[in-house]
């Protein structure tokens, strides 16, 4: 009988065997495996985005930052050390003693002044002037003027004189402009008087002196208005107005405007100033009957000039051109022309300047002006413009020194209808007064 070995022994050994060899195979496999990976190749890929930052990602300061404080922190000390230098030296100083600062008293100034005075005849002048700032560019003012003068001795009619003016000012100013205006009233009291010596007029019966007023009564009314600007085309805007009434029911309206451009011209200025004014008179009557005379006139003005103020030398030179209408005794008006220059040069020094100056002009008179040169202007004439043709000054400024000035300087003038005042030779309204028989 043969004998075979156990099988579940037998299958048990061939598993075991097949296991060790498992084991065995595991560290070949994995060296394959190792290699190939080794063959692998190497990509790298960047990923590109825009940047948004955000509050989260800002730095912030956790906590205050600390300033040293120098009123509070202490002074360092430093110490200076000195190395003497021999030197050669022949000064001597002065022993004198040294001299002593006076301290310089404060100074006031303001913008407003009283002053007034009293003298012989029974004169009063009382003069008052202020200007307060409203703010940086505003201010308003006040003037107050009065003048009063006695009667002259050893007249028959009353001959005291008075005036009182009333100005109410106003001024805006900024860097590039400024503005100056003011309404004005002007009171003016007199009285006629200078009779004739030669006469007897106490057998004269028209004369009453009980029942003759003899005082004229004058008050202006005027605004003004003056704009100034100091970069820019216009220069200058002027605007006046004034109103004129008196005792006798006579009236007068007077406006102006002119205003003045600067046009830079090759490093030097070219001066446009046109000018408008117009008059309207009304008197009661005339001198020489009793009908009431009215008139009106005006005037249109251009002038063109070139301006070139330099260091030494100044010049003016150009011309103005006029235009006359209204109411004129002229049958037709014309249209003048005239010149002007104005030249004037200093020296190295300074001290001698010589100059010339030549222009004509037309000159719209009335009543105000006449009136304000002179109060007692009959307001019963016809008043015609002036023409100036020719006015000229040539001559020579010296400055010695020391505050001192002088000037020299021969004058030619020659207008038509230059205003005169003479006394009215008679009245023709008086039928006592006999006329001599020739």
């Amino acid at each position: 009988m043969l004998l075979y070995p156990n099988p579940t022994i037998t299958m048990k050994y061939n598993k075991i065997f097949i296991a060790v060899c498992l084991l065995l195979s595991l560290p070949i496999v994995a060296v394959a495996q190792e290699e190939e990976t080794d063959d692998l190749g190497t990509q790298e890929v960047t990923v590109v985005r825009s940047y948004n930052p955000s509050l989260k990602s800002v730095f912030k300061i956790r906590t205050n930052p600390e300033i040293d404080d120098s009123l509070v922190q202490k002074k360092i000390k430093v110490d200076y050390t000195f190395e003497p230098v021999p030197v050669v030296s022949t000064f001597i100083p002065n022993k004198a003693s040294p001299l002593k600062l006076q301290r310089r008293e404060s100074s006031f100034h303001h913008n407003s002044y009283v002053m007034g005075g009293i003298g012989n005849q029974s004169s009063l002048q009382f003069n008052f002037s202020t200007m307060v700032p409203l703010d940086r560019m505003q201010s308003i003012g006040l003037e107050f003027f009065h003048n009063k003068l006695g009667s002259i001795d050893k007249t028959l009619l009353n001959s005291d004189q008075k005036r009182t003016s009333f100005d109410l000012l106003h001024q805006y100013k900024q860097n590039n402009m400024r503005v100056d205006s003011d309404l004005r009233f002007d009171r003016q009291g007199h009285n006629f008087f200078g009779l004739y010596d030669d006469l007897d007029w106490v057998n004269i019966s028209s004369f009453r002196p009980d029942v003759i007023d003899s005082s004229q009564n004058l008050n202006y009314l005027s605004i003004r208005s003056r704009w100034q600007w100091y970069d820019g085309l216009f220069d200058k805007v002027n605007f006046n107005t004034h109103i004129t009434t008196d005792s006798f029911d006579s009236s007068e309206h007077i406006v102006k405007i002119n205003t003045q451009m600067r046009i830079p011209f090759f490093n030097q200025y070219l001066e446009l100033t046109p000018h408008v004014e117009l008059v309207n008179t009304k008197f009661v009557r005339g001198y020489y009957d009793e009908e009431a005379l009215s008139y009106s006139k005006g005037m249109g003005r251009l002038e063109l000039q070139f301006l070139n103020v330099g260091k030494k030398l100044k010049l003016r030179l150009g011309a103005q051109g006029v235009y006359p209408f209204g109411d004129a005794e002229e049958s037709d008006p014309t249209f003048f022309v005239y010149p002007k220059a104005e030249i004037s040069y200093k020296s190295g020094n300074g001290k001698l300047v010589p100059f010339l100056n030549y222009h004509g002009g037309y000159d719209l008179n009335s009543f105000t002006s006449f009136s304000l040169e002179n109060p007692y202007v009959a307001p019963t004439l016809a008043i015609k413009a002036t023409e100036v043709n020719h006015y000229g000054d040539l001559g020579f400024n010296a400055y010695p020194g020391s505050g001192l000035s002088l000037r020299f300087n021969v004058h030619f003038s020659q207008s038509d209808n230059f205003p005169l005042f003479k006394r009215l030779p008679y009245d023709d309204n008086n039928q006592d007064l006999a006329i001599p028989l020739e």
